[in-house]
C-alpha cells in the first residue's frame, strides 16, 4: 500500500519494492539538467519477512556477517574481538547495481542502513569503499540514530552515520 501511494503521488523511491528486483532499482531525479541517482540497501533487518525475495516484497539487503576470535589465546573467558563482514554475493551485486547506475547518472548516492550504537564496523567501511570503487560520488549511512565519522575515501565522502534528524533518541541531550 505505501509503494502505489508513492507512485499515485509521484514520489521516487529506492530500497524497497514489490520484490527482489524491484526493492534493488534506482530512483533517479534531474535537476538543472543533472541527473541524481539513488540506492538504497540495508544491513539491519528481521531475519524472516523483511528482505524482499524473488517473488516477495520487502526491502534491498546486503546482509553482513559476524565471526569471533579470541583476544588470547589461553585466557578463557577474555572477550573475543569482534569481526563483521559483508555477504560476498549481495556486495556483489549490489557493485553491479552502483556501475549500472553510473551509466545512468552524473551524481550516483548510495544509502545504507547499517550500524551497532557509535562505532564504525568493518562491514560498513568494506561497503562503503565498494560503492565508490564500483561508481559511486557518495555514501550515507544512516540507523544508529548517532552521528558517526566521516571518512573521504578516493576523494569522496563516506558519511557512516548522519544521526537523527527527526527523532530525539539517540543524542540523550547531548547538543551538537
Amino acid at each position: 500500500a505505501s509503494l502505489s501511494r508513492l507512485d499515485d503521488l509521484g514520489i521516487k523511491y529506492t530500497g524497497a519494492g514489490l520484490n527482489r528486483k524491484a526493492a534493488r532499482n534506482p530512483a533517479i531525479i534531474e535537476r538543472d539538467s543533472v541527473r541524481f541517482g539513488f540506492l538504497q540497501y540495508t544491513s539491519v533487518f528481521w531475519p524472516s519477512g523483511q528482505a524482499a525475495g524473488e517473488q516477495t516484497p520487502g526491502v534491498a539487503t546486503i546482509k553482513a556477517h559476524t565471526a569471533y576470535q579470541p583476544k588470547v589465546a589461553n585466557r578463557a573467558g577474555v572477550p573475543p574481538i569482534i569481526l563483521t563482514s559483508a555477504d560476498d554475493h549481495e556486495l556483489a551485486e549490489f557493485q553491479r547495481d552502483i556501475e549500472s547506475l553510473r551509466t545512468q547518472a552524473d551524481v550516483v548516492v548510495s544509502s545504507h542502513h547499517w550500524g551497532q550504537a557509535e562505532e564504525v564496523l568493518q562491514y560498513q567501511r568494506q561497503i562503503a569503499h565498494a560503492a565508490i570503487d564500483a561508481g559511486a560520488d557518495i555514501v550515507m549511512g544512516h540507523g544508529v540514530h548517532y552521528p558517526l565519522a566521516i571518512e573521504i575515501y578516493k576523494g569522496k565522502p563516506i558519511f557512516y552515520g548522519l544521526g537523527c534528524f527527526s527523532f530525539h533518541t539517540g543524542h540523550h541531550g547531548r547538543a551538537f
